[in-house]
């Protein structure tokens, strides 16, 4: 269930993405003219795979999950989104479909931008198309980078570089040490870090056992020593 109006909302949404963030006030205004709010409670659908791609959308508050389905029906975690993260993008360029199903694992807010009143904006304003393109060159860097870290990086290290990603971005400082709340389970996670639940329950284990963390229940993690953590990602 989706609640939305034609409220306007603040250019923080836009100034949020990376695709908008070295744009001028000017040119934030200018897409902040363009922009709508929705609201989805937790666990409701946002869109299904091969629904019509009609718009770009903004992640304002709360954690979005893309996943997939196997022909068995199981499904697979492809990205969590967090504030500032945008999807959709494929949609401002040409006639699509959505590539994947979006759940809200929080109440969300999202910022849309219907790919129509983008183009036209793109057609006034050259500096917002590079900065679109600058951003899009930035995502195709991102997924080489992350498809390099899958051949080449072990188990270990890949799920060290997600948590050390997710300690930075979401989570909780507690003196020294920093709690996430991770929403996930041990297979999402897995997912996330291709390879296997009984995996990732292991590896985890390691690290609780070496200091690095503490399983704070079965979707919380307390990381005892950030530093550590990044230099097991051996980067």
């Amino acid at each position: 269930m989706c609640v939305h109006t034609d409220e306007k909302v603040p250019h923080i949404c836009a100034s949020l993405v990376p695709i908008f963030q070295n744009l001028e006030l000017a040119e934030l205004q200018q897409i902040n003219a363009l922009i709508i709010k929705r609201e989805y409670p937790k666990g409701a659908t946002l869109f299904n795979k091969g629904d019509k791609a009609e718009s770009l959308c903004i992640v304002r508050l709360g954690r979005v999950k893309l996943y997939d389905l196997s022909a068995d029906g199981r499904q697979q975690t492809i990205r969590i989104l967090k504030p500032g993260d945008f999807f959709g993008e494929y949609a401002l360029f040409n006639e699509s479909f959505r590539l994947f199903y979006a759940e809200a694992m929080e109440d969300t807010g999202l910022c849309m931008l219907e790919k129509e009143k983008v183009r036209e904006l793109f057609a006034r304003n050259a500096k917002i198309s590079y900065s679109v393109i600058q951003a899009l060159v930035n995502r195709l860097a991102d997924a080489e980078q992350n498809i390099g870290n899958l051949a080449l990086r072990s188990v270990d290290q890949r799920l060290a570089r997600l948590l050390y990603d997710l300690a930075v971005s979401n989570g909780e400082k507690q003196s020294k040490e920093i709690r996430i709340t991770l929403g996930l389970s041990r297979s999402e996670v897995a997912n996330l870090v291709g390879t296997s639940r009984e995996t990732i329950s292991r590896v985890l284990t390691v690290m609780q056992e070496d200091g690095l963390i503490v399983v704070d229940g079965h979707k919380g993690i307390i990381v005892k020593d950030i530093d550590r953590l990044l230099a097991l990602t051996n980067e």
